[in-house]
């Protein structure tokens, strides 16, 4: 089996799938590239596995996986993902002032948490550490770190909501807030 072949048997819902994993077109176009490249790569040393999908889905997986931890490095990119997507007809878009409101907010509840949460999601989510390295900054075992980072994100998301009300449009974007508390973090910056 050719490449050409297997790629002109998946491509369609392969684009829908990438399409509907990242928020950015360009992104989309990208990983699409690079999966029927591995696909290419590994057609070429040898015979194709026995079941086509499976692999194909798993190479697309693991190229989207890749991708998010790349745009994780970069703070600045988090927030341009709001924003890259077409808003579909008659819907609001995420508005940018809520965003980096909420982004203020976010930042100053992930302050607040109790340790060892708050190394852990800093460590994780802002300066983009893997959890392993952050595990080893820690001293504690990966799966120790994993679930500081789950937990501190439930801690986080119940704080965020205690703490606003979060209008969101059809993709999960936020479009407005609503601070329920005089000393919440977004009223305050």
């Amino acid at each position: 089996m050719t490449t050409e072949t297997l790629w002109q048997q998946f491509r369609g819902e392969l684009d829908a799938f990438l399409r509907r994993q990242v928020n950015n077109p360009a992104d989309a176009e990208d990983l699409r590239q690079q999966v029927y490249l591995q696909m290419h790569r590994h057609l070429q040393q040898g015979e194709p596995p026995e079941h086509l999908r499976g692999w194909v889905y798993r190479i697309a997986r693991n190229a989207i996986v890749d991708h998010r931890r790349r745009r994780a490095a970069r703070p600045e990119a988090r927030a341009a993902d709001l924003t890259e997507v077409e808003p579909k007809a008659n819907e609001p878009e995420a508005n940018p002032e809520t965003v980096q409101s909420l982004a203020r907010c976010l930042l100053q509840i992930v302050e607040q948490l109790e340790e060892p949460y708050r190394s852990a999601l800093r460590w994780s989510e802002l300066e983009g550490l893997t959890q392993q390295a952050a595990a080893e900054r820690a001293g504690v075992s990966l799966s120790g770190m994993k679930s500081r980072v789950q937990r501190g994100r439930t801690k986080l998301r119940e704080a965020l909501l205690a703490c606003c009300e979060i209008e969101l449009d059809g993709r999960n974007q936020p479009i407005d807030h609503r601070c329920r508390q005089p000393e919440c973090a977004c009223s305050s910056t």
